[in-house]
């Protein structure tokens, strides 16, 4: 059964996400290509627009792009919004979570514990559950990304795991794995619907492929260190495993305002535009809200 998740995102890889984006290919020089990527994602009237945008944009950035122009008046401000939103997507605990899930599932975190076949049983179809779960939410985001926006759904889905991350710590705390099971259900789907895809998306529109490869070199550090580190903190001597949830739902907080108060819509955007949202040496952009955020 878990099998089914890995085969789908397989399957989307092969059949469906087949191209690169347009921007990479107008960069190296596939002219035609870029212009048949934009007509499968734009009206044949904004094309023009379009390549239009992304020759100035080439230009441009005709010169190499180097560490020193990512951390330069043009690029700075996204690339620390890239490195802290990864930071906010790790330590909104997803891999605790899946460290944990097991044990939650089993309904014991004692690694002595007899374990019945019916629970094992058990425990296989959450497993499965959780896969497909992750694999349907990041489906799911794909279809109301361009309708709610990326920053609505990056603030509401973050929320989400706060609210989840903080009910699976007392009901871990309380022992009761019955419900938290769950739990670890809903903060999946949270997650997998926002922070998980949306956070990439939204690093790959504001910034350019070497400033991405730096955002993903932080994002490995920080799943390094929640990596090593959830299994010390969530030691009874030290925070325990509702502890170590609490931290997180913490880390969502700070995250939440961050969010809302730092990033940028970059909604109804082209690369050209979200891409300069943050460019020190264009002065500040409007920030833009998703419709539905905006005030009235």
């Amino acid at each position: 059964i878990p099998l089914i998740p890995a085969a789908i995102r397989i399957l989307g890889l092969l059949f469906v996400f087949t191209s690169d984006t347009p921007q990479y290919l107008s960069q190296i020089g596939k002219i035609g290509e870029a212009e048949a990527a934009l007509s499968d994602i734009y009206h044949y009237e904004e094309v023009n627009i379009q390549m239009e945008q992304l020759k100035q944009e080439r230009q441009r950035s005709s010169g190499e792009i180097t560490l020193g122009t990512l951390f330069g008046p043009r690029y700075r401000k996204a690339l620390f919004i890239g490195i802290t939103l990864s930071w906010i997507q790790q330590f909104s605990g997803i891999n605790a979570v899946v460290f944990y899930s097991t044990k939650i599932f089993q309904g014991s975190f004692d690694p002595k514990a007899v374990i019945s076949a019916e629970t094992m049983k058990t425990v296989g179809i959450f497993n499965a559950l959780f896969g497909i779960i992750n694999a349907v939410s990041a489906f799911a985001a794909a279809l109301v990304v361009d309708k709610a926006g990326r920053k609505a759904i990056l603030m509401i889905g973050n929320l989400l795991c706060f609210v989840f991350l903080g009910a699976l710590a007392y009901l871990v705390y309380a022992q009761n794995f019955t419900v938290s099971r769950y739990f670890v259900l809903l903060y999946d789907f949270a997650f997998g619907i926002s922070l998980g895809p949306i956070v990439w998306l939204y690093i790959s529109e504001i910034l350019p492929a070497q400033g991405i490869a730096v955002a993903v070199f932080f994002n490995w550090i920080f799943t390094l260190i929640v990596g090593l580190g959830f299994p010390i903190i969530s030691d009874p001597k030290v925070l325990d495993a509702y502890g170590g949830f609490l931290l997180f739902a913490v880390c969502c907080i700070l995250g939440e305002v961050f969010i809302t108060f730092v990033v940028k819509e970059t909604q109804g955007k082209t690369l050209v535009e979200a891409q300069n949202l943050y460019n020190d040496a264009q002065g500040d952009e409007e920030d833009t809200q998703a419709p539905f955020l905006k005030a009235n």
